[in-house]
Order: structure tokens, then C-alpha cells, then sequence
């Protein structure tokens, strides 16, 4: 069968927005988590999701007379997407692969109205019982893809 999730999230905003650090909205979002697995090494996976930022990000707007910027930025909602693939390599190490899609949130901003697609790869292990490292690498595609993203993560329970 397919193991099914959903997941749902509240995201606010807690860095200074005019370094740019904060978009200074609130999101909600969910997702749709779909699993299957083929053997006891290797599964499939796809995630569908969607977010709502609640108000005008006040970024990359016109406030100087710039021509080229929107007077207004108001957030679009976003769309993602994930399909990959995980394969258990060691009785403790899985890797994979995936690619993710994102419609773009700033749809009157002329430089960031496109979508981005990403294809990466990672890992995680288990270290000790309960402690864990993973990590990501990947690359987008098109003029405004991330050229290079990479993701270091170490976690366990308190």
C-alpha cells in the first residue's frame, strides 16, 4: 500500500525584514506526504503542498521612483511538488534523489515571478541510537535556480 501524511505548518516571522532576513508575513501551510514501499530498501516517494502568506511582504517594492519595481508586493500562494526516490545503502545509511518544483510567491516582481525546479541529492544515517546526521546537495535549473544548494543537519531527541 501507500502510507499516507499531511502535514501543516504556521511560519512567523521573527528576523529584521529590512535586511531582507524576513519576508514579515505570516504563512500557513499543509502538505500531502505519499510513501511507497517496494522492498525493504527502497521507496518512492511524492509530496504536494501549498501556502498562503498572509499580507504585502513590503519587499521589492517601489519606494525610490525605481520604475521597474511594483508599488504593491503582495504575496502569491505557492505551489511545490516532490517526487524522489530513497534506497537503504547500509543498515544505517539510506541516500536518494529528488526533484521540486515551487511556483513562485512574488508574481509581480519581474526577476522572481518564475518558478523554480531543483534536483538533489541526500543522505542520512544513524550515528548512535536516537542521533542522526543528514544532508542535501542540488542544483536548480533555468536563469534563477539555485546554482548551488547544500543542507548539513544533526538531530536527536531531548
Amino acid at each position: 500500500g501507500v502510507s499516507v501524511g499531511v502535514l501543516g505548518e504556521i511560519k512567523v516571522p521573527v528576523a529584521d525584514q529590512q535586511s531582507y532576513l524576513s519576508s514579515g508575513t505570516i504563512d500557513f501551510s499543509i502538505a500531502g506526504l505519499f510513501t511507497k514501499q517496494f522492498t525493504e530498501e527502497l521507496a518512492l516517494h511524492a509530496n504536494l503542498g501549498f501556502v498562503l502568506p498572509m499580507g504585502d511582504a513590503n519587499l521589492f517594492f517601489d519606494n525610490d521612483d525605481f520604475s521597474f519595481l511594483p508599488e504593491t508586493n503582495n504575496l502569491a500562494s505557492v505551489i511545490s511538488f516532490t517526487a524522489g526516490g530513497a534506497y537503504r545503502i547500509l543498515p544505517r545509511f539510506s541516500a536518494g534523489a529528488q526533484l521540486e518544483y515551487n511556483t513562485s510567491p512574488f508574481q509581480n516582481v519581474t526577476v522572481f515571478d518564475e518558478p523554480q525546479t531543483m534536483f538533489m541529492v541526500f543522505g542520512r544515517g544513524e550515528m548512535d541510537h536516537y542521533a542522526f546526521f543528514s544532508f542535501a546537495l542540488g542544483t536548480g535549473f533555468g536563469d534563477l535556480g539555485a546554482d548551488f544548494y547544500l543542507s548539513l543537519a544533526f538531530d536527536f531527541p531531548l
